[in-house]
């Protein structure tokens, strides 16, 4: 068992918030520009309804990036366990367990490891800082993934 408890640093909280702000963001304005080009050519042709849902798509993605970060902490998780085949994400109001099967890769940032999954289980929270590991060590966990690891900087 492989087990890292604790607060996840302010360096790190930062990071990640950007990140998680960063693809909300993307998430639901890729899909807005998409509806929006039909709005747009109907707005030239004459009617208020569609400008609103023009203005409406265009701000709508920005609520992401103005939410307080307090919102984003709260999907900041406090401990991950690492058993046989499944890791175990526990935050203050949430609790995820994924199969190593999930996993698509992990990047390692120097002084933490993101998990990711694949699509459709991506999860955010499985961030893994070195310092906060209490059981087992960081070889085993490189051992374990030794296939997924890509190194990255921040």
């Amino acid at each position: 068992m492989i087990k890292f408890q604790g607060e996840i640093s302010d360096k790190n909280k930062k990071f990640f918030i950007n990140k998680i702000k960063i693809m909300l963001f993307l998430s639901f304005f890729i899909p807005s520009l998409l509806i929006l080009i039909p709005f747009i050519i109907l707005v030239f042709i004459d009617s208020i309804l569609y400008l609103s849902v023009v203005v409406f798509l265009i701000l709508f993605p920005l609520i992401f990036l103005v939410i307080k970060n307090k919102y984003y902490e709260d999907m900041l998780p406090n401990e991950i366990i690492i058993n046989d085949n499944t890791i175990i994400c526990v935050g203050e109001k949430f609790r995820y367990e994924m199969e190593f099967t999930d996993i698509s890769k992990i990047i390692d940032y120097g002084d933490c490891y993101k998990i990711l999954f694949k699509i459709p289980c991506n999860n955010q929270s499985f961030i893994c800082q070195k310092d906060l590991i209490v059981d087992g060590s960081i070889e085993e966990f490189e051992i374990i993934f030794k296939n997924k690891i890509r190194k990255k900087n921040k």
